[in-house]
């Protein structure tokens, strides 16, 4: 199925509208929200010129489940819109991603990552860090359709339709490029609320998708209580298993990476580089037995198993740069390898090219 596009529309035809037709924007131009081609839709019709389709979004929201595919990985169900909704959750994020950011979000924002998030709390004393449970089934419809219809001021119409196409079974779906950027912005005012009181107490905030982190010189007793009451007056629940306040001259984890006592660096935990070297020595393993014609693994296997090695090694070289030499020798290896299986099936025999082993 092809994105539908509906047909071109006079500017006179919406004058109440006019701002939809605007110059196509720029990959890098940002602005305000009330600058968004999606503040103050009212009509039907208008909407349709924003997303660049027709009134076929009502098929699309009355059978919603055949637009998604279903993706189940490590115990966790990912639904991913397909089809034309596809297009549409990516047209409505381009629009999303776009509106100008505060200095505390660093998640989907270009130019900052985790390791950025984590270096702003390597110069304070104290850090109370938390997230928030099931952030993207938390921010259900009814919060999605209040951000359309009270921050972007659409109509109600409007905001009802929005909301039914950002959402799946009433929530955000865990698999939609659109997911990440809506949840902030459907949550904006628990954010600007919550950095009221950082601000209140003199502590740093960041926020990355779903961790919150404050830091200071002193997080203030009660602190905890105040960001939980929070989060629950905006219909969220603090996650206990992820919450813990960090003292002065203790080592801190903040969006996955360790900061010592002495402020340096951030770098990956201890379990993270066993569970490379575990990996590295699984490679090992399997290039023993290949060589020796005992491996019955099938090609795909060996490429999801290689194509996870070879993101661990890029995530370990951004701290250490001597995976980098570790990552181009298994690439080197990994066409060889795969003509070697082949061969092994063709000739059932053990036939194979040498190879040196990495040391984990």
């Amino acid at each position: 199925m092809d994105i539908l596009f509906a047909p071109a529309v006079p500017a006179c035809a919406y004058r109440q509208e006019e701002s939809l037709f605007k110059p196509k924007l720029s990959h890098s131009k940002s602005y305000e929200w009330f600058n968004s081609p999606l503040f103050k839709i009212r009509y039907e019709k208008a909407l349709f010129v924003v997303l660049r389709t027709t009134d076929k979004i009502f098929f699309i929201i009355d059978n919603k489940n055949i637009y998604y595919n279903m993706i189940e990985t490590k115990g966790r169900v990912c639904h991913t819109p397909c089809y034309e909704l596809k297009g549409l959750h990516s047209r409505l994020a381009q629009f999303l991603v776009r509106i100008k950011k505060p200095r505390y979000l660093y998640s989907g924002v270009k130019g900052l990552s985790y390791l950025d998030n984590a270096r702003v709390h390597s110069v304070y004393y104290e850090t109370f860090k938390t997230d928030i449970l099931g952030f993207y089934s938390a921010t259900t419809q009814a919060i999605v359709f209040k951000f359309f219809r009270n921050k972007m001021q659409c109509s109600h119409k409007v905001a009802n339709i929005l909301a039914e196409l950002c959402t799946l079974e009433g929530k955000l779906p865990t698999g939609s490029q659109l997911s990440m950027i809506l949840a902030f912005w459907a949550n904006s005012d628990m954010f600007e609320q919550l950095n009221q009181l950082a601000q209140e107490h003199h502590l740093v905030m960041t926020v990355y998708v779903d961790d919150i982190t404050f830091s200071g010189a002193k997080i203030p007793a009660g602190f905890r209580q105040q960001v939980a009451q929070i989060m629950s007056e905006h219909g969220h629940t603090m996650n206990k298993k992820k919450t813990r306040l960090y003292q002065a001259n203790s080592h801190k984890e903040i969006t996955g990476l360790i900061i010592n006592r002495a402020g340096d660096s951030p770098i990956p935990p201890n379990r993270f580089y066993l569970k490379l070297h575990n990996k590295l020595a699984e490679f090992n393993q399997i290039y023993a037995e290949i060589k020796n014609g005992k491996s019955k693994m099938e090609e795909d296997t060996l490429r999801q198993l290689i194509n996870h090695l070879i993101g661990l090694l890029n995530y370990a070289s951004q701290f250490d740069k001597k995976y980098k030499l570790v990552k181009k020798h298994i690439q080197k290896q990994h066409d060889d390898l795969i003509q070697c299986l082949q061969k092994q099936g063709e000739e059932k025999r053990g036939f194979c090219i040498e190879f040196t082993p990495v040391a984990p």
